[in-house]
């Protein structure tokens, strides 16, 4: 039990910002979804399309850029 408030803990302590995101299904057929990485965008579903361009568009609005030495 210790070890999983440890990760829980570091967790927490590394990500203190965080937000989910629910995506629908890519595919529809299951034999497609098995062999995702084959498939064109064309063939995805255009709700998860829109989903992926809107959590894209999310994490880039996000996103800092790194620092090192206040530079």
């Amino acid at each position: 039990m210790e070890s999983k408030n440890r990760i829980r803990r570091l967790l927490t302590t590394f990500f203190r910002e965080r937000d989910c995101v629910t995506l629908v299904r890519p595919l529809t057929n299951e034999e497609n979804l098995q062999n995702l990485d084959k498939m064109e965008f064309g063939d995805l579903r255009p709700e998860f399309f829109e989903q992926i361009i809107n959590f894209r568009k999310k994490v880039l609005n996000r996103v800092r850029p790194k620092t090192l030495n206040n530079r």
